[in-house]
């Protein structure tokens, strides 16, 4: 998870236009989830309305304040403002790279599978394998799901 946050950081994740630049065939750089923009690194984590939509869902169920970035750095950098104890803030940290790498596998999910995704399906698995990752990361091995 760490890695394709410093990968999509770096902009050097294989989204279609990145793809197209490298001279492979693409017929469409157009994002698979919306169709409105060309699909960018910073469209698929950010812009584009299911991750908007994603991370807004985000934001109510860690109580934090509306999220508004403007690129994949801010996002890795959302723990660092919180009003959160650096136990609260660190399980925050990994809310957001769970969220990263449960957005990026979405879109896989729909190009290459075909999936038809929803914002509920991407919420509901950022929920349990952060819940799995802080729990078995932390070395808090009494946390419960409403912790």
């Amino acid at each position: 998870m760490g890695i394709l946050a410093w990968r999509a950081e770096l902009d050097r994740v294989p989204v279609l236009t990145s793809l197209a630049k490298r001279n492979i065939r693409i017929v469409s750089v157009d994002c698979p989830a919306c169709g409105v923009m060309e699909e960018t690194a910073e469209h698929v984590f950010i812009t584009c309305g299911l991750a908007q939509a994603v991370w807004q869902a985000i934001t109510i169920w860690c109580k934090v304040p509306p999220i508004f970035t403007f690129n994949i750095r801010d996002i890795l950098e959302l723990h660092k403002y919180s009003k959160f104890p650096k136990r609260k803030a660190n399980s925050f940290y990994a809310v957001c790279l769970v969220s990263l790498w449960c957005l990026w596998k979405a879109r896989n999910d729909m190009v290459f599978n075909g999936m038809a995704i929803t914002v509920d399906s991407v919420v509901s698995e950022i929920k349990g394998l952060s819940y799995l990752w802080v729990k078995n990361r932390s070395g808090v091995s009494q946390l419960s799901w409403e912790d």
